[in-house]
């Protein structure tokens, strides 16, 4: 079953009972809002009909502040005007850091039973009450390491945050049809389809970076660690004396050479890449001991992680294989008039265009 149908209903409808023709994503980031449309042509082929993104400050985007909150209603209506979207029926992202994801394990039994084993298990796994938290779960298929076993993806988040998001939304006049992790939605837009092969996906954000392992179409590992662009930035204005602006610039041109400024930005956040590659190198340690058979055939690189030079040779070296810049629109014809334009962002749209291509009913 692949990543489309498999985690496709992870925190699904909300409170939708009606079928659904249309429908906008949004993603609420640290530092800006994005909204995108598609018109679906075929089971795998979608057209990009609308879309927009506003940059918002850190301020604006994580403050609960009711001022704050109000201004962050603001943007986003004004982000869905200025795409021309006109129906208020929306799929929204949920951001790793409100998320916990896993794969378990639970008995081949027959499938009236499954719902029952999993709820069992899920409760055990899950970081917080399970009367305080909305669960939700997709049947990945025969257990990778035990043949008797079936492998279960598990997604929970705080009903404090859904309902909470949810009220937010619809005071601001939108139909939230569903809510979905954005490593699931990550997932579904760059992952090539009908695969056999297996990758690394790694999505650098503001401040953290999801790792997804997934052997064919499904996930198999889903982590969130906290190293991020904003991270880095903090790092090297630290280290070098310089102001914030100056350590982004310096990063997205001259990224990991060892030589730039004669050696001090590398010195200034090399502690910071290491901390980072050690938690990749204990993911991957992870993958080989639980799947010993499975190997990972390249990387996938996603967000601010194409941005950086030398980027990509340091997560191969670590890895293994060919660490490739993920596309958003392997699946999606953006017409030509548009190229241009998306091209630039597209690192970053990778969220909301997977959330546009979610199959909803």
């Amino acid at each position: 079953m692949d990543i489309k149908n498999a985690v496709g209903k992870v925190l699904g409808a909300v409170r939708l009972n009606q079928i659904v023709n249309e429908f906008f994503a949004l993603d609420i980031g640290t530092t800006a809002v994005r909204v995108c449309q598609l018109t679906q042509k075929t089971p795998t082929e979608w057209h990009l009909t609308k879309y927009a993104v506003t940059p918002i400050d850190e301020q604006t985007s994580t403050s609960s502040a009711i001022a704050d909150r109000k201004r962050l209603g603001e943007v986003i209506l004004e982000t869905v005007k200025a795409a021309n979207i006109t129906t208020k029926n929306v799929a929204a992202g949920v951001p790793s850091s409100k998320v916990f994801s896993t794969v378990i394990e639970v008995m081949d039994v027959p499938e009236r039973e499954l719902p029952s084993a999993v709820s069992y298990q899920a409760e055990n796994v899950i970081p917080t009450n399970a009367d305080e938290t909305k669960i939700d779960w997709a049947l990945l298929g025969q257990s990778l390491a035990n043949k008797e076993k079936l492998e279960v993806l598990i997604t929970s988040v705080t009903n404090e945050y859904v309902e909470g998001q949810l009220d937010f939304l619809e005071d601001i006049g939108l139909n939230v049809i569903s809510f979905e992790p954005d490593s699931i939605a990550l997932a579904r837009a760059i992952l090539p389809r009908n695969i056999t092969s297996n990758h690394v996906i790694i999505d650098v954000g503001d401040y953290s970076t999801d790792i997804l392992v997934t052997v064919g179409d499904n996930p198999r590992l889903i982590r969130s660690v906290s190293f991020g662009l904003k991270n880095l930035v903090r790092t090297a204005s630290g280290g070098l004396n310089i102001k914030p602006e100056e350590a982004e610039q310096y990063i997205f041109k001259f990224g990991l050479n060892q030589q730039a400024l004669e050696g001090k930005l590398m010195l200034s956040i090399n502690t910071f890449i290491e901390q980072f590659t050690t938690e990749l190198n204990k993911t991957i340690k992870y993958v080989n001991d639980k799947y010993p058979g499975i190997k990972i055939d390249s990387s996938l690189l996603s967000g601010y992680s194409v941005m950086i030079p030398g980027f990509a040779e340091l997560i191969a070296s670590h890895v293994g294989g060919q660490a490739n810049f993920a596309t958003p629109w392997q699946n999606v014809v953006v017409p030509p008039e548009l190229q241009q334009q998306v091209a630039p962002i597209s690192a970053q749209f990778a969220v909301v265009v997977g959330l546009a291509e979610k199959e909803v009913h």
